[in-house]
């Protein structure tokens, strides 16, 4: 006896082609509904979206967005420092810190607490994207690991273990340098990542004597902050369009 199919079988077949094609991930349809190859199914397979590289794309749009918070932020502090406006750019200097280590009503872009041994720690954007690479595992959380640490962070270890340390390195750096813009960069040549050495430069900033030192710091801040874009963006492509 021929065998004909039930009407709610087609529709959740033809619901589902639907979904599949507009790269909906699709659940698996009940044994009663999969199409036969009496119904023309043959060799038809549903498979889940694979999200992974699209959640680590997503999140390394926040870390640009606020990293161009940042950039903006150092931007205001040079047009203050070039009109001579020395308060002025203080304080944009130190809305940067802020943005990049956070504060009571924000996480910012670096870690500002060490973990505790509960392994707790800061909430930043930073602490975030290691634990969703970590979470996704695969290539593609390699991929955005070894971009957090060169050019982002750099000694990632460092900033886990001791952030508060290593915040208190950059300060004594820009202690030293006084008003030298010189002794400035060579101090902050020494230290690895673009987001390390910008907040250098921002801490600078926020602090500085002149308005010499703080025009000089915040463009030094801005160009670092310029190849972190353009890593952040290149990685975004990288995890969304290759293999895990």
């Amino acid at each position: 006896m021929a065998r004909h199919a039930h009407p709610a079988a087609g529709v959740a077949l033809a619901a589902a082609l639907a979904l599949a094609g507009c790269g909906v991930p699709v659940p698996d349809l009940p044994a009663d509904t999969r199409p036969s190859p009496a119904q023309g199914g043959e060799g038809l397979e549903l498979t889940a979206e694979d999200t992974g590289g699209a959640a680590l794309a997503a999140q390394l749009v926040v870390l640009d967005a606020a990293v161009a918070a940042v950039a903006a932020a150092l931007e205001d502090a040079a047009r203050a420092a070039d009109r001579g406006d020395v308060a002025a750019a203080r304080a944009a200097g130190a809305t940067a810190v802020d943005l990049l280590l956070g504060t009571d009503d924000a996480p910012g872009l670096l870690p500002a607490v060490a973990a505790d041994r509960g392994g707790g720690g800061s909430a930043d954007l930073v602490t975030a994207t290691v634990t969703l690479a970590g979470d996704v595992g695969g290539e593609r959380a390699r991929v955005v690991l070894e971009l957090v640490r060169d050019p982002l962070v750099g000694d990632l270890g460092a900033w886990q273990r001791d952030a508060p340390g290593v915040i208190d390195g950059l300060r004594a750096v820009v202690a030293a340098a006084g008003a030298d813009p010189a002794a400035l960069d060579a101090g902050l040549a020494t230290v690895a990542g673009e987001l390390t050495r910008t907040l250098g430069h921002a801490l600078a900033v926020a602090v500085a004597p002149d308005a010499a030192l703080a025009a000089h710091a915040a463009g030094e801040g801005v160009a670092r902050l310029e190849v972190v874009r353009v890593a952040l963006e290149l990685g975004a492509a990288a995890v969304t369009g290759g293999d895990a």
